[in-house]
């Protein structure tokens, strides 16, 4: 269980600050990441992106699409598991609920704003566990 202080996990995506198109502000800015790339491409490197397709419990689809998670019975949205550990602070997206056309959207327009700033590599995060006609698609 993590504490008001503790980082959490790198994959729990995104805080109050925003989601999967945000810098964090401890990070900098779009700006300083656009110049990143800049940079790296004059050096002949190419910036990739770690594509974790889930949210920490404050990104800020939690509330505005409760629908894209799957809840509990007790109200509560179901976190990451991999017994026997426990990432309380990743939820994982319901790919399958009923408004997933809206999801599937999102998630591919992640992809593309981050292409339109210049990145061209991506790794996907447990690209497994998603459904196969979602990378069809």
């Amino acid at each position: 269980m993590a504490a008001p202080d503790d980082p959490g996990s790198p994959w729990a995506i995104g805080d109050a600050s925003g989601g999967h198109t945000a810098i964090h502000p401890a990070l900098g800015t779009l700006a300083d990441f656009d110049r990143v790339v800049r940079v790296a491409g004059a050096h002949g490197l190419e910036i990739a992106l770690d594509l974790a397709y889930q949210t920490s419990p404050d990104h800020p689809w939690v509330t505005a699409h409760p629908e894209w998670f799957r809840w509990r019975p007790d109200g509560t949205i179901q976190y990451a598991e991999n017994p026997p550990k426990r990432y309380q602070d990743i939820y994982p997206f319901h790919f399958e609920n009923e408004g997933w056309q809206a999801l599937w959207a999102a998630l591919r327009d992640v992809v593309v704003f981050w292409a339109e700033h210049g990145v061209r590599i991506f790794r996907v995060d447990n690209p497994h566990t998603k459904p196969f006609a979602f990378w069809n698609g």
